[in-house]
This record gives structure tokens, sequence and C-alpha cells, in this order.
């Protein structure tokens, strides 16, 4: 057990980023143009459901459109082995993290023209539509690494403590 820690610690990224997403991200949601029409508006909350909504159709694609493809590049029968899976996630992960800073430029950018900056309360003329992208991409980096990694910690747990490394997801 004690040889899969490091795997498990790098894992940490991946919560990292996932925090972002539920602390951060709702907060810049609160600054932005919720409004679907003038009687409703977004709760900052429920952005989350871009993510969630990506990671239901992004594993069924994963199981049929990239998996056949990667087991015939790779001639591997799993296709991607579960290290390979979890690099992807994370190469995702930093590209959501590039396009999260991407859009919080945007965001400030917004807030700086028309003079809001200092307002912390004050909405920003920005559709709150524009968060959409880096949840979208996070939960595609889940689609490979979460999987990837709960694979991992229990095929490579001695039998005896397979719940035990399954439990360490």
């Amino acid at each position: 057990m004690i040889r899969l820690l490091p795997i498990w610690a790098a894992a940490i990224l991946q919560v990292a980023s996932h925090s972002h997403q539920n602390s951060l991200t709702i907060q810049q949601a609160r600054t932005m143009d919720r409004n679907l029409s003038p009687s409703f508006q977004i709760p900052p909350a429920t952005m989350a459901i871009f993510g969630t909504l990506t990671i239901l159709a992004g594993i069924p694609l994963y199981e049929r459109l990239l998996l056949p493809f990667a087991r015939r590049f790779t001639g591997n029968p799993k296709g991607l082995t579960t290290l390979q899976r979890m690099g992807v996630g994370f190469g995702i992960d930093i590209f959501t993290t590039l396009v999260s800073a991407l859009v919080e430029i945007k965001r400030k950018s917004a807030a700086a023209g028309h003079n809001l900056l200092d307002k912390p309360t004050a909405i920003i003329p920005i559709s709150v539509f524009w968060l959409v992208p880096q949840y979208s991409i996070h939960g595609l980096a889940e689609v490979f690494m979460a999987a990837g990694h709960l694979e991992f910690l229990y095929d490579q747990s001695p039998e005896s403590m397979r719940s035990t490394g399954a439990a360490l997801q």
C-alpha cells in the first residue's frame, strides 16, 4: 500500500482544481449577470451542473468512441493505461486552469471598464455563461482522472486491501 501513496498524493492536484470550481467560481458567478429573463436569475452554485452534464456525456463518449480508437492505436486491451488516463486528466486540468485565468481576465476587464473594481457587490455586465467552458473542461478532466485513479488504486492494491485502496479515492 505504501507504493500507492505517491499516485494517491498526486491526485490532490485534481482535488485542488475541483475545490476551485466550488468556491472561487461561485464567487465569480455572484458578480456576473445571471439573468435569463427579467424575472429569473440563475443561482451561482447551480453553474456546477455544466461539469456534471459533461461527465454524464463524456463517460459514454469515452467508452464508445475514444476507447476503441485507443485500443487500436496502443494495442492495449484497456485502450489507455490507468496512469495514462490520469495523465490526460491532469493535462486537461492544466488547460482548465488556463481557461479559468482567461475568463477572470475578461471579467476583471469588464469590471474595470465599468468602474466596478472597488464595488464587491456590483453586478458586472458580463454573462455568467462565460464560466461554462471551465466547468465543462473540468468535467472532461474528471472523466479521465477519477475513473483512472480509482482503477489504479484498486488494481495495484494487494487483494486483501482492495477496498482500502479504492477508499483512498
